[in-house]
């Protein structure tokens, strides 16, 4: 009975969640519309907010619920990315990974090979609201095929000459060594 319970309830906190989430993306869709471009990579535009935390007791429940609908009124990070990229010799990609103006805060991108972050490929610097890179250096190459890599896109502010971290999210892309 208790795992019935907590399983029921662990539904309840999963719907909830998505239903802010699709609300926040819906109502940001109409001013973000994302495009296609070139060889339909498409031009990823949309807003992310931090994971769901699963809980095993009803009072923590209810806090996590209550959390989770205030951060899903609350804006995301606004992403604007091509979800794959290109190279011929696995170090230098072409591709498009953006800090959207929107945000009105500087972002860095950092690059895992997977997601226990503990491979970086890539570590930008500070990319400004409205800016983009379009060609990344790796740290190392990549062996030619396919590779599904995970974005972190961190925005970040300055307070006593010290970044802080505001927002963090992370992104699956597909890097592709040809």
């Amino acid at each position: 009975m208790k795992d019935k319970l907590r399983n029921l309830l662990m539904l309840v906190l999963v719907a909830v969640v998505a239903a802010g989430f699709v609300l926040v993306i819906t109502n940001r869709s109409a001013n973000n519309a994302g495009s296609v471009v070139g060889d339909g990579n498409s031009l990823i535009v949309g807003y992310a907010h931090e994971g769901v935390t699963l809980v095993d007791d009803p009072d923590a429940f209810n806090k996590t619920v209550a959390a989770a609908v205030e951060r899903a009124q609350q804006p995301g990070i606004a992403l604007r990315f091509k979800n794959e990229a290109y190279s011929s010799d696995g170090k230098n990609f072409d591709c498009y990974l953006g800090n959207d103006e929107s945000n009105g805060m500087d972002m860095f991108i950092a690059i895992y090979t997977d997601n226990t972050f503990e491979d970086e490929l890539y570590l930008s610097e500070l990319l400004r609201p409205g800016s983009a890179f379009e060609r990344i250096t790796l740290n190392r190459a990549l062996d030619p095929g396919s590779h599904d890599v995970i974005a972190a896109f961190t925005l970040v502010t300055e307070e006593d000459g010290q970044q802080a971290i505001v927002k963090q999210t992370f992104v699956k892309l597909q890097f592709n060594v040809v």
